[in-house]
């Protein structure tokens, strides 16, 4: 099978997102994050800054560079 990247949007009656999906992964920019929950960047930003500092995640394992 080939690894490659597929395109997959997400619709509703006020809002498109159009994400990455990869081996079974959806990978979203802060900014995706932000719409789909409809909720300001910082909130999520704090969020996601809480997860590594707690070790929930490690920070290398769940981040990559989309481009």
């Amino acid at each position: 099978m080939k690894d490659e990247n597929q395109l997959v949007i997400f619709e509703d009656k006020d809002k498109k997102i159009e994400v990455q999906l990869k081996e079974e992964t959806i990978w979203l920019s802060l900014n995706q994050i932000a719409t789909l929950l409809e909720k300001d960047k910082s909130f999520i930003s704090r969020h996601i800054r809480n997860i590594f500092e707690s070790a929930e995640l490690k920070f290398r394992l769940v981040l990559t560079h989309i481009f």
